[in-house]
Order: C-alpha cells, then sequence, then structure tokens
C-alpha cells in the first residue's frame, strides 16, 4: 500500500472525532449416433465423413446402407448430409420414399415441407404443413410424432397447432400442458405459457407440484424481474378472477414465498384462512419463515393474526410465543431500540413464562431471556440462573439441554469464565458432533480460542468446520480462518491480530469504548496493515451500535472508498444504504446504495435484496 493510501486510512480512523466536532435459422440438427465401437465398419467411416463434412462420401455410403438396412437413424443421417451438402432433390426424394413406405406417418411429410422451405418454396411447405395438420388422427403417439417432428425442424407454431387440435382430436382427454407451455416458453409467449400451466393445475391439483418446479426454473435467470413481474400479475389476475379456486390462491403463496415477498404470501394465507377455515399452520409456517429471513415486520404480523382469533385455534400457544421470540430478534437486531423497549420486552417475557408451558419454545423464551438480561440489561447473575434453572429440568429435551449450555457458556464468556465457557462447548460438541448444533458449538469453541490469542489452535478448528453441513457455519469459520491466514505480521508474530481479538471480544461482551481503543491501537503500532479494513469495518458496527450513525455512516464510506475490491467493501455498501433509508430517512441516498450494490457487486450475497429494496423505495409495484 502507497504512503497516501495509508494516509487516507488513518484519517478514516481519526474520522469520529472529526465528526464530534462537526428470429430462428433454418438449420437441421444432427442427430446422435446409436454406432457402438463393435459396429459396421461402413457406418462407422460414413459417420466419420459425416462429422468431418465431407458430405458426398458420407452420401455413397450411407444410400448403400440405407437400401439394405432402412432404419430410422441411418434415414437422419441420409436427410441431413442432403440438406447440408446443397442436394435438396436427394433430401426430397428421400422424404418422399419414406411417405410412400410410411403412409400413417406424419413426420416425413414435415420433412418434405422443411425441404420446400430450404429450396425458398414457403408456400409449398406451408401446403404440405397444411396436409399434415388436415389428416393428423386421434392417435396421442400420431399427434406427438407430428408434433415433435414439426419442433425439429423449428416450426413452432405448428407444433402449437398439432397439440391444440390433438387437444380436440381426444376429447380434452389429454392436455398436452407442459408441451404447449415449453413451446410458449421458447417462443417468449410468457403469457401462453403460464395460462398452460395454470389449465394443467385446474385440469389435475397433482400437477400443482410439478408446475411449481417448471415456473422455478423459469424465474432463475431473471436479474431485472421482469419474468417474475409477468407472473405476479397473471397470478393476482387468476386470484381475483376465480376466488373460489384455493390451488390459485396457494400458488401466489408459493411464489411470493420464492421471491422473499413475505407481505404478498400473507395477504393470500390470510385470505384462504377466512375462506376455507383453515386451522393457522400456514400462516405459522408463514410466520418461522419470515423470521428466518429477517422479515420481523411480517412474521409478527403472522403469529399476531392467529394469537387474535383466540385460543380456540390450534396453533395460538405457539404463535403466541413465537410472536414474543420474534419481538425479541426484532428489537436486538435494530438500531434504533432504547432501553424502554428493551424492559418492556423483559416483562412481557416474564408475564409469558409465568404461564409454566412446559415445552421446547417455553425453554427458548428463557435462552432468549437470559440472554436480554445479560448481554442488554447488564443483569449477568439473573440470566446465569434463569439458564441453570432451565438445565436442571430433568423433562429437557436433549437438544433444548444442548441449546440451552450453548447460551450459557456464552454468558460464562461474557463474564470472563473462559474455562467454563470451554468446557461447555466441548459437552455440546460431543454429544452432538454429527448435527449443526454441535458444529456450532465447535465454532463457538473455535472463536472462543480466538478471542484469546489462540490462533493456530482456532484455524486447525476452523478449517475442520469449513465442511460443515450449515452453509452459514461452513461461511463463518472460512472467514475467521481466512482473517488468522492473512494477518500473520512479518516477523511470524500476531500482534496486530491480538489487539483485533482482543476488540472483538470486547465488542461481543458490548463494552465498547474499550473496543474503539484497541482498533485504533492497530495503525498506531503498525502502521499499514492488512487488518485496517476489518478494524475500519468493525468500528463502524460499533459506532452504529451506539446510536452514533453520522460517525458510522463516515466509516462505512471510508471501508467502501478506500477498500472497494475487499470482502467488505459490499458489506459497506449494505450498511449505508439501511442506514440512510432506516435511519436518516434519506430515500434517495439509500436508492444509490442500493443500486451501486447490485451494480458493482453483482455477485454480492446482497445483490439480490439490494435490487429489491432499490424498487421498493422506487415505488415499482412489488405487491
Amino acid at each position: 500500500m502507497t504512503l497516501v493510501r495509508f494516509y487516507l486510512v488513518l484519517l478514516a480512523f481519526l474520522l469520529p472525532a472529526l465528526i464530534r466536532a462537526q428470429d430462428v435459422p433454418l438449420e437441421i440438427k444432427l442427430p446422435p449416433s446409436p454406432l457402438e465401437e463393435t459396429g459396421p465398419d461402413d457406418e462407422r467411416l460414413a459417420v466419420q465423413y459425416m462429422t468431418s463434412k465431407e458430405f458426398d462420401k458420407a452420401i455413397e455410403l450411407f444410400e448403400k446402407i440405407y437400401k439394405k438396412k432402412p432404419q430410422q437413424y441411418i434415414y437422419n443421417y441420409l436427410f441431413y448430409c442432403y440438406l447440408e451438402s446443397g442436394d435438396t432433390d436427394g433430401a426430397e426424394k428421400l422424404a418422399r420414399n419414406a411417405m410412400r413406405k410410411n403412409p400413417g406417418d406424419p413426420s416425413y411429410q414435415v420433412d418434405l415441407g422443411f425441404v420446400y422451405t430450404r429450396q425458398g418454396k414457403p408456400e409449398k411447405s406451408k401446403e404440405i404443413y397444411e396436409e399434415a395438420l388436415q389428416n393428423l388422427p386421434p392417435s396421442q403417439d400420431m399427434i406427438s410424432r407430428l408434433a415433435n417432428a414439426f419442433e425439429q425442424r423449428y416450426e413452432s407454431q405448428y407444433a402449437i397447432l398439432t397439440y391444440q387440435k390433438g387437444r380436440e382430436l381426444l376429447n380434452y382427454s389429454y392436455t398436452y400442458g407442459f408441451e404447449l407451455a415449453s413451446l410458449y416458453d421458447r417462443l417468449g409467449d410468457y403469457p401462453n405459457m403460464l395460462e398452460e400451466y395454470f389449465s394443467l393445475i385446474r385440469y389435475s391439483p397433482a400437477f400443482l407440484s410439478q408446475v411449481q418446479n417448471r415456473l422455478q426454473f423459469f424465474l432463475e435467470n431473471d436479474p431485472e424481474s421482469t419474468r417474475s413481474e409477468i407472473v405476479r400479475k397473471s397470478l393476482l389476475t387468476k386470484v381475483q378472477k376465480e376466488p373460489d379456486q384455493p390451488l390459485f390462491s396457494e400458488m401466489l403463496i408459493w411464489f411470493s414465498m420464492q421471491q422473499k415477498n413475505f407481505s404478498l404470501a400473507l395477504t393470500q394465507a390470510k385470505s384462504l384462512f377466512r375462506r376455507f377455515g383453515e386451522s393457522g399452520e400456514r400462516i405459522y409456517d408463514l410466520g418461522k419463515l419470515a423470521a428466518a429471513n429477517g422479515d420481523y415486520d411480517n412474521a409478527l404480523d403472522a403469529f399476531g393474526f392467529i394469537v387474535e382469533k383466540g385460543p380456540s385455534q390450534p396453533f395460538y400457544v405457539v404463535c403466541r410465543l413465537e410472536f414474543l421470540n420474534t419481538r425479541f430478534m426484532k428489537i436486538t437486531g435494530s438500531l434504533l431500540t432504547t432501553r424502554e423497549e428493551l424492559l418492556q420486552l423483559e416483562k412481557d417475557f416474564e408475564v409469558e413464562i409465568g404461564r409454566q408451558y412446559e415445552n421446547v419454545q417455553h425453554a427458548m423464551l428463557i435462552r432468549n431471556l437470559a440472554h436480554l438480561e445479560t448481554f442488554y440489561l447488564k443483569n449477568r447473575e439473573k440470566g446465569m440462573l434463569l439458564l441453570e434453572k432451565l438445565i436442571e429440568n430433568p423433562s429437557l429435551p436433549s437438544k433444548s439441554l444442548a441449546e440451552s449450555k450453548l447460551e450459557l457458556a456464552d454468558i460464562y464468556l461474557f463474564s470472563g469464565e473462559v474455562w467454563e465457557a470451554t468446557l461447555l462447548y466441548q459437552q455440546v460438541y460431543k454429544a452432538f458432533q454429527n448435527d449443526e448444533l454441535g458444529q456450532m458449538a465447535k465454532y463457538r469453541n473455535a472463536k472462543l480460542s480466538f478471542y484469546i490469542g489462540e490462533f493456530d489452535w482456532a484455524r486447525v478448528q476452523l478449517d475442520v468446520l469449513r465442511a460443515a453441513t450449515s452453509k452459514l457455519i461452513a461461511n463463518d469459520a472460512m472467514a475467521l480462518s481466512l482473517l488468522i491466514s492473512e494477518n500473520l505480521d512479518i516477523d511470524s508474530s500476531y500482534g496486530a491480530l491480538s489487539l483485533y481479538a482482543k476488540a472483538d471480544l470486547l465488542a461481543f461482551r458490548h463494552e465498547y469504548d474499550s473496543v474503539i481503543y484497541f482498533l485504533d491501537a492497530i495503525p498506531a503500532q503498525y502502521g499499514w496493515h492488512s487488518l485496517l479494513d476489518d478494524a475500519l469495518f468493525r468500528k463502524a458496527e460499533i459506532h452504529a451500535a451506539k446510536g452514533e450513525y453520522l460517525i458510522a455512516d463516515s466509516l462505512y464510506a471510508a471501508v467502501n472508498a478506500t477498500y472497494p475490491d475487499d470482502l467488505l467493501a459490499d458489506d459497506a455498501l449494505l450498511r449505508r444504504a439501511q442506514l440512510q433509508e432506516s435511519v436518516f430517512k434519506n430515500k434517495e441516498k439509500a436508492m444509490v446504495f442500493y443500486q451501486d450494490l447490485f451494480i458493482k457487486y453483482p455477485s454480492s450475497l446482497y445483490a439480490s435484496d439490494a435490487r429489491k429494496r432499490f424498487r421498493i423505495l422506487r415505488g415499482d409495484p412489488i405487491e
């Protein structure tokens, strides 16, 4: 790094003080070769000539072979060679002979029509194609053969007409919906594609999962959300026109969940609940999914909806508990949490726990209250007492027991009792070695080793966790392992990293002023260092946690400007966008940062959500 860049970074570290002071071609597809290595020498040689584009030699051999063995694949090869060599007369003669020998097979008529197209005689082609359609028998096999022949020759519209006539001939006993949907998709006729899928669902609910799989593939490559908008509008129209058909509402719910549009999904789920007297399970599941994706407002709306229906609802109790746990996640994860909110949450937890429910969700309430007491209200003893009493409960399920031990271990670490913390982490890991819970315990124990400066041991454990079944744990383990590996000092020491680890532990304990001290010590003691971007970002996070949002924003800006190609650049842009949207209420600036994120960092994990937030702020119709 240049001296100028170092001073830019140093200036960023000093910013807090400063701020405080202020169409398809007419081609023919080459058929796949069915020849085995042990096949006839003449056939192998003919195929070799064909693939090397020596068509005259290939034709000479294939003509001899076809006379002795008039099989379909030899016909296909010979027809291909005629056309590719420009001998359309030979191709026409071949197709006409095949038509005479196979009068019930309409696919050879399509080949003849294709020859006329290659000869520049579209009217004759049309005449042949229309005749094939007119003479189509009521046979699934012949309908499929003719449609496939049209597809093979790039005549998609005639293939569509074939399937449509096939429906009439078979009295609609077979829909051909998937075939038609694929053709419409290929032509870019998405409204008709969707109409075919909707007809399939109406024809038989058994097609629902197949249609969803097809649409999921259809929506995968949709960077501008053009396709998803077409699907959304079509589904909304269907739901409005056919309100008594629940399958369309289910499709709209499914689609909304794919798009993480939990508001729209919840609206439809409530409608189904009211109209068909559902149990509430669908709404409960939606709430859980919304909470898992950080959409706490819609999760609270889902759980609250069931709670408002009263104790007679099957999911009343579990939704009441999840409502409280979701409030906990929202309040503790917010940049704008007040002490009054924390105290009210504490009171609500205590009231609910006092109801004496003996189930897993109740145990989760106790764990969350213990976390609230220790990490936010500074009542460590109360938090530990809650967990110790919970762990002593003999009826507590083994997994819930392990989760409670993990929380208690975190409190020990918070209190500086490292030995007690590591013992509990190890207990949980041994009990659940092959489970995600055990991997989490191993990761937290490795993080503990990192906190206390045992970097080599921590890295060994983290490298093992790169293969964890949980993608989140694997990614976190890899990131921390790379942080250790990339910040080994020139003299093979970990001086600067030790300061950073101490700051990280103090951040875990919410001792924010001390965190700033250790982070500022890194450039003061070591000058330029590869840790400076991490330290800057961490410092920004601390100021945000303290409510010093202007300082946090300036530091995020410094990370992105000084390290635009590093791993934290997109994180910093996201934080700036969130601050502008949620704290500063500056919609225009937030839109700029969201747009910068998905344009400059298209492969970022945040790109999709940034694009969605940008569209919402711009006023695009999302629901």
